[in-house]
């Protein structure tokens, strides 16, 4: 009877001694989550000049899945470059480039970021 008494006193003391579950192990420190970035195509060798829009169609295509590259002979004669494409207004460019209105916007993004990374390029080798 003694015995029989003193098992939940034991039971009662064991389950004391167990440490208690903490904020750290309910939640342990966890590896941060990286974001991935699109990677730009990259610009080797530098165009020649004149040839800066095909060269700016031909990675938006590599790039988006997106081929503008029959404007190219158009957008040239009207020296319509990549510095200056997003400074023309869209619907100009949908009828000059017979491409809908997403399209062109797109691309003039693109001709934007592709524009700035050229002339970083060209200040890096001089």
């Amino acid at each position: 009877m003694l015995l029989a008494a003193m098992i939940p006193l034991i039971t009662d003391q064991l389950g004391r001694a167990t440490p208690r579950a903490t904020e750290a192990t309910l939640n342990p420190p966890s590896t941060p989550l990286f974001h991935r970035r699109e990677a730009s195509p990259p610009l080797l060798p530098i165009p020649a000049t004149g040839t800066e829009i095909q060269a700016c169609l031909g990675d938006f295509l590599k790039a988006k899945g997106i081929d503008l590259s029959r404007a190219g002979d158009i957008l040239a004669d009207l020296d319509l470059t990549p510095d200056i494409i997003s400074e023309v207004p869209v619907t100009r460019l949908c009828s000059v480039m017979d491409a809908v209105e997403g399209r062109v916007l797109k691309f003039q993004m693109f001709a934007r970021e592709w524009n700035n990374r050229l002339q970083v390029k060209k200040r890096r080798l001089h």
